[in-house]
């Protein structure tokens, strides 16, 4: 007597296969992992970004510059430019690079600021 093969498209192969998956994306949300600075790396963002505020506010006020016309010329918000004085918000490299143009700073200190 032959012995078949089982069909790879019956409803119990398909069936099997579904489970297998479901197990696998329950696997994988469970092993998922998030990054979580410590202590003392949250506390030196937070007193990287109050510096950068305050040298970023103290530049624009040496220029007689508003915040309405440093949003204009960076073509960024007027909001985000207070956002960013106030340090609730932490611009990306191309937001500092384009503030550093419109102020007259070289692209090192903008960002070292």
């Amino acid at each position: 007597m032959k012995r078949s093969k089982q069909n790879p498209f019956s409803m119990l192969a398909l069936r099997q296969k579904a489970q297998s998956k479901r197990k696998a994306g329950q696997m994988a949300k469970k092993s998922k992992v998030t990054y979580k600075p410590s202590k003392a790396a949250s506390k030196f963002i937070k007193v990287k970004k109050e510096l950068y505020a305050e040298q970023l506010r103290s530049r624009r006020k040496a220029l007689k510059m508003s915040q309405d016309k440093l949003a204009y010329l960076t073509g960024l918000d007027r909001k985000t430019i207070n956002r960013i004085e106030n340090g609730h918000f932490s611009p990306s490299l191309d937001t500092m690079l384009r503030i550093a143009l419109v102020l007259k700073l070289n692209a090192s200190e903008a960002i070292i600021i």
